[in-house]
């Protein structure tokens, strides 16, 4: 499931729709925290600038350590 939603995000992106955006509403279409997560990192990242691999290490490491 997870790889349709993210040939949803490209789809999106390719239609006009930003990709912070897209990734947004992926929370929508797949609504668990992960995703909603997943969707604000991304938001933050497009606005503040910065390093994106970093900050999805984080989000890696931190819905790991949830799961734990």
């Amino acid at each position: 499931p997870v790889r349709s939603e993210f040939r949803r995000i490209v789809d999106s992106q390719q239609m006009g729709m930003s990709v912070p955006d897209a990734a947004m509403r992926m929370s929508e279409t797949m609504p668990c925290s992960e995703a909603g997560f997943f969707g604000i990192v991304i938001q933050i990242q497009s606005q503040a600038g910065g390093n994106l691999s970093e900050a999805l290490g984080n989000l890696s490491r931190v819905l790991r350590d949830r799961k734990k």
